[in-house]
């Protein structure tokens, strides 16, 4: 039993923790991320950090920020928080960036134990999760408030599989911790996302309930996880009701003239439809999930340094006389939609091959309802390129034909066969059929004026966060 332990224990949080230091082994050395947001940020808040040193007091106002602003929104340090998450694992690994990999990593582990996986499956999974490359682009870009929110949900997802199995006092406990550290992120557009993955574990688990006449159990544990969740949120409501409370008088509040109103809906009380909309991802760039820079790289990429001296580029620029080499340093490489972008969203093309060959033996009701979920997400993404509202029904209906065009198949390989055909073969003529998205209205656009809080966001890109939950979760 012991050994047991030591094993499915012990050995794979160990080598989470191996991990994260050695990813981020040259943060010991000393070098740090030359993200323009981090200097920005030093900028910003230079200032109020001298001023707070020089008199012992915090600065209630940043002078060099836009026409100056509450110095709160760049430098503030709540106090009166209930608890800090995970701050003495903060201390134990000295430096956020390998923390915060550990942490993710930790946590998508434990959900997938919880789920069933066998340990080898599950660390694998945790792996590929914490992998995903928007996650690693957001910790070197230093979007750390993102990276605490993603990394935190994994522990919520753990606390209600542990509610669903019975084992209520660590369930309660990892919902707990998980919306602390979900809340004290403090993104709340992160959240947002993160929501639809928390709110697909309930719907499936309350249509288990049903199906086995168990909902009563079911009501007992969903309210105990509301308790956990009301009081992780609330132990950290000093750190976003600040932001809640300035955000209503930003152009995320709405607009106060009559003629915006009536121009655009969504402006009643939050951003304009075509700033919201500014980051999509384009129908191709939906492919970079799977295979990496299927919309090319980034928008300043340093050529030179992928590629090597020895490389056919290197040849051909000695060649030609060409000695000067610096504009190779930042070469832009990106021809998706947005107008910049740091990396492509990769989750695994392993983690797919998975779940389509788990799907041939069969789908539940969890495999359709998360497979919905990521269609679901995959369009929301597109913003500006989506498709019109009245083909979104028919694309939403694809997985569904693809299913049963698929049964009247006898052997499992062709199953796979005729459904990828199919879904693909319907989703290109679609894409055909609706090749002006900008002269139509979207999906994108009836979310932005009904949905609550959606208008508050922009970036319809990010939704693909989503995928890294999905795919290494339903491939395992």
């Amino acid at each position: 039993m012991q050994k047991k332990w030591l094993v499915e224990t012990l050995l794979p949080i160990g080598l989470i923790v191996l991990f994260g230091v050695l990813y981020f082994f040259p943060y010991y050395q000393g070098y740090r991320f030359k993200a323009s947001d981090q200097i920005q940020q030093g900028y910003m808040t230079f200032q109020l950090e001298k001023l707070t040193k020089e008199t012992g007091r915090p600065a209630f106002w940043a002078p060099n920020l836009f026409s100056g602003m509450p110095a709160y929104l760049v430098y503030y340090q709540p106090e009166g928080n209930f608890f800090t998450p995970f701050s003495w694992i903060g201390k134990l690994f000295r430096h956020y960036p390998p923390m915060i990999l550990f942490i993710g990593a930790l946590g998508f582990f434990i959900f997938l134990r919880v789920e069933g996986a066998v340990w080898s499956w599950a660390l694998g999974g945790a792996l590929a999760f914490v992998l995903t490359s928007y996650y690693t682009n957001m910790i070197v870009a230093t979007h750390w408030g993102k990276s605490s929110v993603i990394f935190s949900v994994p522990y919520i997802l753990t606390g209600l599989a542990l509610l669903r199995k019975g084992k209520i006092g660590w369930g309660v406990v990892s919902s707990l911790l998980g919306w602390a550290g979900a809340v004290g992120g403090n993104h709340p557009q992160m959240l947002y996302y993160a929501l639809v993955v928390i709110g697909a574990y309930i719907i499936a688990w309350a249509w288990e309930a049903v199906r086995q006449k168990e909902w009563k159990p079911f009501v007992g544990k969903l309210a105990l996880f509301g308790v956990a969740t009301g009081v992780g949120a609330l132990s950290q409501v000093s750190s976003i009701l600040p932001f809640y409370e300035y955000g209503k008088y930003s152009i995320r509040g709405g607009s106060e003239l009559e003629r915006d109103a009536e121009k655009d809906p969504s402006l009643r009380s939050g951003l304009d439809k075509g700033y919201a909309q500014s980051y999509s991802a384009t129908r191709a760039e939906l492919w970079t999930i799977l295979i990496p820079d299927f919309v090319g790289g980034t928008s300043q990429e340093d050529l030179w340094a992928r590629f090597g001296q020895s490389s056919a580029l290197a040849q051909a620029l000695s060649q030609r006389g060409v000695s000067d080499r610096s504009f190779l340093r930042a070469v832009p490489t990106y021809w998706g939609g947005s107008p910049f972008s740091a990396g492509s969203f990769y989750v695994s093309a392993i983690a797919l091959f998975l779940m389509i060959l788990g799907w041939t033996y069969g789908m539940e009701v969890w495999d359709w309802l998360l497979a919905y979920v990521g269609w679901g997400v995959l369009q929301l993404s597109l913003g500006q390129y989506g498709y019109s509202l009245w083909t979104t029904p028919i694309l939403f209906l694809l997985p569904l034909i693809s299913f049963y065009a698929a049964r009247f198949q006898t052997q499992l390989w062709r199953r796979g066969v005729v459904a990828a055909g199919v879904f693909l073969g319907g989703w290109g003529l679609i894409s055909l059929m609706d090749d002006a998205p900008e002269s139509s209205y979207k999906l994108t656009d009836w979310a932005l004026e009904y949905l609550p809080f959606y208008n508050k966001f922009r970036a319809p890109s990010t939704w693909l966060v989503v995928m890294g939950y999905l795919l290494s979760w339903m491939g395992i």
